[in-house]
């Protein structure tokens, strides 16, 4: 079942004791899909008042208060997706509002890696337990 905006309603239910408008009909199955992945993904990023200056990847994530690495796992798609950076030095500097419109865009969800294969956090250490 395809996912993505809420599903339309089917029609309305007439409802003859009130003056108001009729309340929509839904289909719950479509209305339970939907909700399960509306709770799968990632809250926006607020876009802050001072989004045109330019900062690295860790001055962004402050700006945002998260940690680095929520903004700097990314790195290889805003690089992709943005092309306003500066050099300077060691630093690359990047337009704040690309940034953040670029992650909006691209992130997965709440605990879900850029590439799961590399995500440490949900790996066994392979030991086995002995009762094998």
């Amino acid at each position: 079942m395809p996912v993505g905006p809420q599903p339309p309603p089917l029609g309305q239910r007439p409802s003859p004791h009130t003056t108001g408008p009729d309340p929509e009909l839904y289909d719950v199955a479509a209305l339970d899909a939907w909700r399960a992945w509306a709770l799968t993904q990632p809250t926006p990023y607020p876009m802050p008042a001072d989004a045109d200056q330019m900062r690295t990847l860790g001055g962004i994530a402050r700006l945002l208060g998260v940690d680095g690495k929520t903004i700097s796992q990314y790195r290889g798609a805003i690089e992709a997706r943005v092309p306003e950076r500066e050099q300077r030095g060691s630093r690359t500097l990047y337009r704040v509002r690309a940034v953040i419109e670029a992650l909006n865009e691209i992130r997965r969800g709440p605990g879900v890696a850029v590439d799961p294969e590399q995500d440490r956090r949900k790996r066994s250490s392979g030991r086995t337990t002995g009762t094998e």
